[in-house]
């Protein structure tokens, strides 16, 4: 539906954007440039009495609606306005809203002051954004918006019954990669996908209360008031209640799994030693003495759990009656409320224990099972096709996750309660998004590039993949190690794979040791148009030389990029050299450093030189991809000797006062002397430059 026309007509005329019946249209990418000073404050605003750190006061503020096209999750950033924003998201219809979200100041700079809002969870249809100033402030308002489908990463469903909130965790739950809860637990926790944790539900012990240093968690587990994660380091984080027996012992290290059950928790060791802390009131942290070696746990309110590493169960503690048959060819294994289920190798599932609501009634057919969840009395089970299956106790509404929000990339199961995230793959590469993002994710904003460029967050003007924000100059530094033995017969070539166009001068420094003492002893190095010798010499034989410093123009050095973009530097040594006359052999290591083009913004304006070109609005006339303003005039316009940008007489005085010598700043041509061609090329070039 259009926004055109869904908007109320009212009795007195109002400016667009001054009242929710007039709001301005929003859409994806960049929205704004509306001063909320020419604005009034709206007549019926509607109440955010627990919005009440945006400190309205009557605000003069502006309105606008987007209308999102199907449910999922929107992000606004308003970084970029220049006063104290004060933001409340709503949907509804003007005089009857429901206010979904609000927000002050959470830009990345904390001095900006501007609101900043991701992954709000919005239904299909009209999306009221009423931006006004704190304390009554006023200024420009400008924003970006974003809006992703319920079925991109980090999306996730959750239902079951809502004690203390642990089915309702955003709006600030943002991209996520992993999601956990456990059946003796009421609250929930999430790893976004850069580390950090995101925790919701009870939190009487602070077991909610997430220590700001976590940004590197791996796994999660929610005990009853504590909660523990496992960190990239191999240690396991702690928070919530003091009591010292739920800390992690002192010294535990090396740990690559982690499970809780209400009072106690379980960890697993690289070695595959388990290791358990907490209440032992039932023998549930009392681990068998002689445990093999262990390739998962877990751990409920009485009781722990672990797959040995020959595919068969141990547990500890008042657990549940094993099957009458040992569980063979485990893989995992979910603890329950008094009941428990593995997850074999063969993608079934097997459950043994309680099973008053039906939890061990693993469906007949369930096949190509990657990961299960227990709860208290349900059971849940991630196919290989992103499907959920669920089985067990019903009454919360717990088994309904609809298929229409997978596929699912994970699940979790808690007291009464469910969750899975939707798997996500916008670049359609069958990965879930969660799983590559650092790969592509070049602006570290949390959210894959794809999604960037999609939701209007980044742009991709020269279509390579890569956010423009993303592609500036990058300093180039690389060296060939030593190329040894160098005698008359082998000479040696030294390469540069997918080498970047260079925008500056480029600095070669060379080293050698060996025979370079005397007159005949010396290397040549020549690439593209650059002939170069006696760049080596010592005092006495078999020293170390150098380093030496050897410059190249930036037009050198792209002449030297082949058209399988390899730049090739080869190095001829004198027949006087000898391999052998030194006892350590004879060698020459080659260093480049130089300031690359590679998607560069080289006049540092904020476009990319590519995108600029392609647009006509800079020019490249000797077609290198460097915009030619960039490049020094030798280097984009070679007849123009002085450097005025016009090849007229006093060029042609420096060339015929530079006549049969070998000056490659005279040297036109390249070819080592200055001579007839280089003459005519000055010739043909009279007159302006074509350069920028």
């Amino acid at each position: 539906m259009a926004l055109v026309g869904l908007i109320a007509p009212i009795c007195h005329a109002r400016a667009t954007g001054d009242e929710c019946t007039s709001p301005f249209a929003a859409v994806v990418g960049l929205n704004g440039s509306t001063d909320t000073a020419t604005m009034t404050p709206s007549a019926n605003p509607p109440a955010d009495l627990d919005c009440t750190y945006l400190a309205w006061n009557n605000s003069k503020d502006v309105w606008y609606a987007y209308e999102a096209p199907t449910a999922g999750a929107l992000s606004l950033s308003f970084c970029g306005s220049n006063f104290d924003t004060s933001v409340v998201i709503y949907q509804g219809t003007c005089g009857a809203l429901t206010r979904i979200g609000c927000d002050d100041d959470h830009c990345p700079t904390a001095t900006n002051y501007q609101s900043a809002i991701t992954d709000l969870p919005v239904a299909a249809g009209l999306v009221y954004i009423r931006v006004g100033g704190y304390a009554g402030s006023t200024g420009l308002v400008q924003f970006q918006l974003g809006f992703r489908a319920a079925d991109g990463i980090g999306s996730h469903y959750s239902t079951g019954y809502n004690l203390y909130g642990v089915t309702n965790p955003q709006p600030s739950l943002g991209y996520i990669k992993a999601i956990e809860t456990e059946a003796a637990a009421f609250h929930g926790i999430a790893i976004r996908t850069n580390g950090t944790v995101y925790c919701w539900g009870s939190n009487n012990y602070g077991q909610c209360n997430t220590p700001a240093t976590l940004v590197d968690a791996t796994k999660v587990a929610a005990a009853r008031e504590f909660s523990i994660a496992l960190r990239a380091t191999g240690t396991v984080a702690y928070w919530g209640t003091t009591t010292t027996a739920y800390m992690p012992p002192a010294g535990l290290a090396n740990v690559t799994d982690i499970g809780a059950g209400a009072y106690h928790s379980v960890a697993l060791q690289s070695s595959g030693t388990v290791v358990c802390w907490g209440e032992n009131l039932v023998g549930q942290c009392t681990v068998p003495a002689g445990l093999p070696a262990c390739v998962d746990i877990d751990a409920s309110e009485s009781y722990s759990l672990a797959v040995r590493s020959d595919g068969q169960i141990a547990s500890w503690g008042t657990a549940p009656t094993p099957p009458a048959s040992p569980v063979t060819g485990a893989l995992k294994v979910a603890a329950g409320g008094n009941f428990a289920a593995a997850l074999r190798t063969d993608g079934t599932v097997v459950c043994w224990g309680a099973n008053a609501n039906g939890q061990c009634n693993v469906p007949p057919t369930l096949t190509g099972v990657t990961a299960i969840a227990a709860g208290s009395r349900h059971m849940l089970a991630l196919k290989s096709d992103g499907s959920v299956v669920g089985w067990g106790n019903a009454s919360s509404g717990q088994l309904i996750i609809p298929a229409a929000a997978g596929p699912y990339a994970a699940i979790a199961a808690g007291n009464s309660s469910s969750f899975a995230i939707s798997r996500g793959d916008c670049n359609s590469n069958g990965i879930f998004d969660g799983q590559e993002l650092w790969a592509t994710d070049c602006n570290g904003n949390s959210r894959p590039d794809c999604w960037d460029f999609a939701s209007g967050f980044a742009e991709d003007c020269n279509s390579n993949g890569l956010a423009d924000e993303c592609e500036k100059q990058l300093q180039v530094a690389t060296g060939s190690g030593a190329l040894s033995p160098i005698g008359f017969t082998s000479p040696k070539t030294y390469a540069i794979s997918s080498a970047a166009p260079a925008v500056s001068n480029v600095q070669l420094e060379i080293t050698a040791t060996g025979d370079f003492s005397g007159d005949l002893e010396y290397v040549t190095l020549s690439c593209g148009t650059l002939f170069e010798r006696n760049v080596l010499g010592g005092t006495s034989d078999c020293t170390y030389v150098g380093p030496i410093t050897l410059t190249m123009s930036a037009e050198q050095f792209n002449d030297g990029i082949g058209a399988d973009g390899k730049w090739r530097l080869d190095i001829v040594p004198s027949s006087a050299v000898s391999a052998s006359l030194c006892p350590t052999g004879t060698w020459i290591a080659i260093s480049v450093s130089y300031l690359a083009a590679t998607s560069a913004d080289c006049d540092l304006n904020g476009e990319l030189d590519s995108c600029q070109i392609a647009a006509g609005t800079v020019a490249d006339t000797n077609g290198n991809g460097i915009i030619d303003s960039c490049e020094s005039a030798f280097d984009a316009c070679p007849t123009d000797l002085d450097g005025d940008a016009v090849t007229g007489a006093s060029d042609l005085s420096t060339l015929l006062a530079g006549w049969g010598g070998a000056d490659p700043n005279i040297d036109i041509d390249g070819d080592g002397s200055v001579g007839a061609s280089d003459l005519s090329a000055l010739l043909a070039a009279w007159g302006a430059c074509p350069v920028n």
